[in-house]
């Protein structure tokens, strides 16, 4: 049996274009997704839930599990994963464990994961466990009239890292903190929405990010901004003449700054990136201060600049967006000193304490939120490029396909080098191999690039960074 009966009647009856892919019989989707060449991540799986209002289905994808609490939170029901006789029962023309994320042929309402969307292409298993359906986004979500969409998942290696752990818990900070649970950042999303004092985006940025996207800007347009603002000019001029880009000609205006040497997108992206942090002063000291986010950003962005130029042009990455990506993708910490003082003091000193713990398990037990969503809400809320919002949300994943997903992957190679040199945030030091292998990396000339960037370039970038940290 390729399709339960009921799945192909629907199926027939929407006439959704689909693909049939057959596979050897597998136990899991993991193994079913391996079997076919695809990663866990395109599978959307279906969970059955039940409480005493009925059943619901949710569906997430394979490499996800569903946050009950925020499902609570949001239905005001106390679902839990339906007895299995009452699952053989509802899905009687179904394999055992052969769920069809499709909730309508069997009268089910359905709830959504909203991650399921960065998927141009979906694989569902059919009610059999010896194929999968390949069809479009867009077909897939025709399928599913008046279903629900919600985050409600966790990554499988986010919540499984929760409890490999232990926090230590500085004798001035709330003990309370010590048994917090991850939890859903939709609250701390919806705060930062309404609340009144969420920073409008610098009006030097707002004119930058103009040019970036204007199809007709000049150079000379580009020199008019950056000359309007005389610190900006200043770090424009400073790293032109850095050893990092080792130019031997002289350089005496704006104009020879970016025609002789960083060009014009090079330029622009820099430009915005120093723009968009203006007005933002968190406390300089510890492990997020300005001081060592700096640092961590300087060096993020001179490598992400440097590691792009040897990426296969396929790939779309455009040095000047590395670059700004690299400045900008833990600009959450930023926010979050602004907005949360009193939290993000303590966030300070959780950090400082617990060096083996992942930034962004430590921000979830305090915060409930992470600065990897904080920053890419307000990058979205700015209009800021899709590359960074995407880098920013992502840059801890390795797991992460999707769209922009260089972007993410080289970000996160970035993060392990620097971590392995004392500088930044990352989980740890290991470069997965198939990112590497994505990216059409080697470690060798990844480990170069940071030779350079740490060594030859190093007194030009802990100028801008004293600057910067001013």
């Amino acid at each position: 049996m390729d399709l339960a009966i009921s799945i192909k009647r629907f199926l027939d009856q929407q006439a959704t274009d689909f693909e049939l892919i057959r596979h050897k019989k597998t136990a899991t989707l993991t193994e079913a997704a391996k079997a076919i060449g695809i990663h866990p991540s395109e599978i959307a799986r279906a969970v059955i839930l039940k409480d005493t209002q009925g059943f619901l289905m949710a569906v997430l994808p394979a490499d996800r599990l569903i946050n009950f609490n925020h499902i609570e939170k949001q239905l005001g029901r106390n679902l839990e994963p339906a007895p299995i006789e009452d699952v053989l029962e509802l899905m009687k023309d179904c394999e055992p464990g052969a769920i069809p994320p499709i909730g309508l042929p069997y009268e089910l309402d359905v709830l959504i994961d909203n991650s399921i969307k960065a998927k141009p292409t979906i694989y569902i298993e059919p009610g059999s466990h010896t194929s999968l359906l390949k069809m479009p986004l867009e077909s897939f979500g025709a399928l599913h009239s008046g279903a629900a969409w919600t985050d409600m998942a966790y990554h499988d290696y986010e919540l499984i890292s929760q409890n490999t752990y232990d926090f230590v818990i500085p004798s001035d900070v709330d003990n309370g903190f010590k048994n917090r649970e991850l939890l859903p950042g939709e609250a701390v999303k919806e705060q930062l929405q309404n609340i009144d004092k969420l920073p409008a985006m610098p009006e030097l940025a707002q004119k930058l990010l103009l040019i970036r996207n204007s199809n007709s800007a000049t150079l000379n347009d580009l020199i008019a901004i950056v000359e309007e603002d005389p610190s900006l000019a200043a770090q424009i001029m400073r790293f032109a003449r850095s050893a990092y880009f080792n130019f031997r000609g002289e350089i005496n205006s704006i104009d020879d700054a970016i025609s002789k040497v960083l060009g014009f997108d090079m330029t622009v992206n820099m430009s915005l990136g120093l723009a968009v942090s203006k007005g933002f002063k968190n406390p300089k000291e510890g492990p997020l201060g300005l001081n060592a986010f700096w640092e961590h950003a300087v060096y993020s962005a001179a490598m992400m600049q440097a590691l792009s130029v040897a990426l296969p042009r396929n790939l779309n990455v455009v040095p000047g967006v590395a670059y700004l990506c690299g400045l900008l993708h833990d600009f959450g910490f930023l926010l979050l000193g602004h907005l949360y003082k009193p939290e993000f003091f303590t966030l300070n000193k959780m950090v400082a304490a617990n060096p083996q713990v992942p930034v962004t398990l430590i921000e979830k037990r305090v915060l409930g939120s992470d600065h990897t969503q904080m920053g890419s809400w307000l990058m979205e809320a700015w209009g800021m490029p899709e590359e960074i919002l995407v880098t920013l949300r992502e840059h801890h994943n390795e797991f992460y396909t999707g769209a922009h997903q260089a972007y993410a992957n080289l970000m996160l190679i970035v993060d392990r080098v620097l971590k392995a040199n004392g500088k930044g945030y990352a989980a740890e030091q290991v470069l997965p191999p198939p990112l590497l292998a994505n990216l059409c990396l080697t470690p060798d000339e990844v480990l170069e690039v940071a030779n350079r960037v740490l060594g030859d370039s190093k007194e030009g970038l802990e100028m801008m960074i004293q600057q910067l940290a001013a």
